[in-house]
């Protein structure tokens, strides 16, 4: 008998994972990515209506500032990932094979 065979049949189900449909490579990556975006998105957005909310007295301005604050921060956060993604995609251009 073979000895991979006999691995095989002594556990007869198979795992949830080995059942599931493959994914393509990078989709997690990718939707993580997109995930962030929108969330800087959303966080610019809401800067915007703060801003334009002290401009009309309805929204204090400790808000506004809290609220441009966090989208500042957002920005400069995917403005850096963004230029070290760039970085690490030529590095791995200038990679002799």
């Amino acid at each position: 008998m073979d000895p991979l065979r006999a691995v095989d049949a002594s556990s007869p189900t198979r795992s949830a994972a080995a059942l599931e449909p493959a994914r393509p490579a990078g989709s997690g990556f990718a939707e993580k990515v997109r995930d962030t975006l929108g969330k800087t998105n959303e966080l610019l957005v809401d800067a915007n209506r703060a801003a334009e909310g002290v401009a009309n007295g309805d929204v204090d301005a400790v808000e506004a500032v809290l609220a441009l604050s966090k989208a500042e921060l957002a920005l400069r956060h995917t403005l850096t990932m963004s230029s070290r993604a760039l970085e690490a995609y030529q590095e791995v251009m200038r990679l002799q094979l």
